[in-house]
C-alpha cells in the first residue's frame, strides 16, 4: 500500500461527499479540543474531583448547580496516530486500508489546523515511532515507512503503547488509536485509558471487517486465532432448526437433482 493510493482514496471520498473532508473534520476536531484555554468555548456540569478554579460562577449561579468553564484549547498540539499492525489487522487487507485512510484524513486535518503529527505502529510493543513534525513531506514520508513496515510480533497489547505515550508526552495532546480491539492485555490496559484521558484527548477508532460479525446459527465451527496461534470454536445453537419435513421429503423423492442443491433451493439457503 502506497501513500499516494491512500491520498487518492481520501480525494475520492471528498468528491463523493460533495465538500472537503478536511472542512468537515476541522469543526469536529476543534470542538473536541476543549480544555483550559483562555477563550471560552462551552460549559458542562461540574463533576467531583475537578479543579474548582475552573468553575463558571456566573452560569452556576443562574442554573443553581456548579458548571465547569471550558476554553478553546491552545493550538500547536501533537496529534499522535497509533496504527495497529498486528496479525488480526492484516488478515483482511481491507482493515488495514480503512485504518490507513482514516489516519490520513486525521493527519490532513491536523496539519491544516497547524498541529504536529506523529505516527506510531504497535503490536504487543511499539515497533515504529516517528518524531512529531509539521512538515508535510516528513509526515507523509514517515507514513509511507509505517505502511511498509512488517513487524515480527503478531499480538495486540495496548499497555506498552499507553505507558510510552504517558512518559513522552507531558503537554496535552491528542492520541488516536486505530485498532480492531482484540487486545491480549484488556484487564491491564483498560485502567490506563481513563488515567490517560485525564490529561490528554483520547480517541479510539475500531476497525472491523464485515466477516468478523458473522455468527454460527447452528452447530460448532473450529477456527485458528491468527495472533495467538491457538484453536477456538465458534458456538451456535445445539438445537437443530425446524425443517418442513413432509414437503421436503416429497421434494427429495420427486427430483433427480443434486440433494444439496435441492435443500438450498427449498430452504432458501444452506441448512446450517
Amino acid at each position: 500500500m502506497e501513500v499516494h493510493e491512500v491520498l487518492q482514496a481520501v480525494g475520492r471520498l471528498r468528491w463523493r461527499l460533495g465538500r472537503p473532508v478536511e472542512g468537515l473534520l476541522i469543526g469536529a476536531y476543534r470542538s473536541v479540543l476543549r480544555g483550559e484555554g483562555i477563550e471560552f468555548a462551552d460549559a458542562r456540569p461540574y463533576e467531583p474531583g475537578e479543579p474548582w478554579r475552573r468553575i463558571h460562577w456566573a452560569l452556576s449561579a443562574r442554573r443553581g448547580q456548579p458548571y465547569l468553564w471550558l476554553g478553546t484549547e491552545e493550538r500547536q498540539l501533537i496529534c499522535t496516530l497509533a496504527l495497529d499492525l498486528s496479525a488480526s489487522m492484516r488478515t483482511y487487507p481491507e482493515k488495514l486500508r480503512q485504518a490507513a485512510i482514516a489516519s490520513a484524513m486525521l493527519a490532513l486535518t491536523a496539519l491544516k489546523a497547524g498541529d504536529k503529527v506523529q505516527w506510531i505502529g504497535f503490536t504487543d510493543q511499539v515497533v515504529f515511532l516517528s518524531p512529531p513534525r509539521r512538515s508535510e513531506s516528513f509526515v507523509w514520508g514517515a507514513f509511507q515507512e509505517l505502511l511498509r513496515f512488517q513487524p515480527p510480533q503478531q499480538r495486540t497489547q495496548l499497555k506498552p503503547l499507553l505507558e510510552l505515550y504517558m512518559q513522552t508526552h507531558h503537554r496535552r495532546g491528542l492520541l488516536v488509536l486505530l485498532t480492531d480491539g482484540f487486545w491480549q492485555d484488556g484487564p491491564e490496559a483498560s485502567p490506563l485509558i481513563p488515567a490517560l484521558a485525564q490529561k490528554h484527548f483520547v480517541l479510539i477508532l475500531y476497525i472491523r471487517h464485515s466477516r468478523e460479525a458473522m455468527t454460527i446459527p447452528f452447530g460448532r465451527l473450529p477456527y485458528l486465532e491468527v495472533e495467538t496461534g491457538g484453536l477456538g470454536v465458534a458456538k451456535g445453537s445445539l438445537v437443530p432448526p425446524t425443517f418442513p419435513q413432509p414437503s421436503l421429503r416429497q421434494t427429495l423423492l420427486h427430483t433427480h437433482d443434486n440433494p444439496w442443491q435441492t435443500l438450498v433451493r427449498v430452504l432458501g439457503g444452506p441448512p446450517l
